[in-house]
């Protein structure tokens, strides 16, 4: 009778044990996501949308997460910082997702930064050039980037300047708290790079010709100025560098302002992610792939959503991506273990934004020679050839 008993209860718990198994490896893997779609940016939430899902079902095709689908929850955060919130609460509480991708604007970084930080929960941005590393205590443990940080542009700005050949370069830059800190990282990086920094000159939020910065810093000896303002200033600084004849070096981040295409006489360089010029990759490039399957999936033209909305579309595919590779590379599915492995990963994960490798002192780990060199004549953009060594 005992010995009945006992098998009756190992049968049972053989069961419970299969069907527990069956279940676990049947229920999606889930991942949530903080966009704007509606109000004035819904276009760029509506392209990371896109692209999200069409990363979801190329992963999903080829078999998922270890055989789980992985399944996407997305808020509409509206531009507001409230929507934000209401929307990451329930994507945590209630949806029970594994990570965050988010947000679309800039200015939503930092409550979301905190709330990941606050709850746990591995976040992933996709907008702005945050730098994710810690300063002046500041924590990284939750926080991740596929949004190409101020300190690699800068760097990638830096080794386009030196690949064109130019020794000497002038700073602009808007005068206001956040760009002194920025000179300050201008300023070194530019010695990185065996740049020698002729003069920096400043503008004022309020100036529409800096005509008089140019001719200035031109008169010093530069050979390039390199420009960083606010998104809203760009236009009034081209057209000011064209004016001077000035070749001028700017971020990705001012094209939507700028709208080179348009500025046939704008002699300009800059450090592009391959997804914004992907007709320039070299033959070999091993971003050819991962670019090619994102232009034939997701379906998208820069001629109808600009810069910004392929950068966001990008970001999204990229952070999809990302959390697949972090997801197969941990045995436990936990939020937890999903940060661990981001943190970890053994190889590279070449995206259409750049190469990536986080790491514990850089959480973004974007490599700097993943984005492009390329010099902006005649109205369209041609790639820097050089045979220089790389720094």
């Amino acid at each position: 009778m005992l010995k009945k008993r006992l098998i009756s209860i190992l049968f049972c718990i053989v069961f419970i044990f299969i069907f527990w198994a069956q279940k676990s490896f049947s229920e999606p893997v889930v991942i949530g996501a903080l966009w704007d779609l509606s109000g004035p940016e819904a276009q760029i939430g509506l392209c990371a949308l896109q692209a999200a899902r069409q990363a979801i079902n190329n992963i999903n095709s080829q078999g998922g997460i270890d055989g789980r689908p992985l399944k996407l929850y997305v808020a509409d955060t509206a531009g507001s910082k409230k929507q934000l919130l209401i929307g990451a609460q329930v994507l945590v509480y209630q949806k029970h997702v594994l990570a965050i991708l988010g947000p679309i604007h800039p200015e939503l970084i930092k409550p979301l930064w905190n709330f990941c930080s606050i709850h746990q929960v591995p976040l992933i941005i996709t907008c702005g050039d945050k730098n994710i590393f810690p300063i002046a205590g500041r924590s990284i443990y939750w926080i991740f980037s596929v949004s190409p940080p101020k300190s690699t542009i800068m760097k990638a700005i830096y080794r386009a300047i030196a690949k064109q050949g130019f020794k000497k370069a002038g700073i602009l830059i808007e005068s206001n708290k956040q760009d002194e800190e920025d000179s300050l990282w201008l300023r070194g990086y530019g010695l990185q790079y065996r740049i020698d920094i002729m003069g920096i000159k400043e503008f004022s939020p309020t100036d529409t010709d800096m005509t008089p910065q140019f001719k200035t810093l031109l008169s010093e000896g530069a050979q390039v100025v390199i420009c960083w303002a606010r998104s809203s200033k760009m236009n009034y600084v081209c057209q000011s560098a064209i004016s001077t004849g000035a070749t001028i070096a700017i971020s990705p981040y001012t094209f939507n302002s700028v709208i080179p295409y348009n500025l046939s006489d704008l002699d300009m360089i800059s450090a592009l992610p391959p997804v914004l010029a992907p007709n320039l990759l070299d033959s070999n490039s091993t971003s050819n792939v991962p670019i090619s399957l994102f232009y034939s999936q997701v379906k998208i033209r820069i001629e109808d959503v600009g810069p910004f909305g392929i950068m966001a579309a990008g970001c999204a595919w990229d952070g999809i991506n990302l959390f697949t590779k972090a997801a197969l590379a941990t045995d436990y599915l936990t939020r937890g273990d999903i940060r661990e492995s981001l943190e970890s990963l053994k190889e590279p994960y070449i995206g259409v934004m750049g190469t990536f490798l986080p790491y514990k002192q850089d959480h973004c780990g974007l490599e700097v020679t993943s984005l492009l060199s390329l010099h902006w004549y005649d109205g369209m953009w041609h790639k820097i050839m050089s045979s220089i060594n790389e720094y």
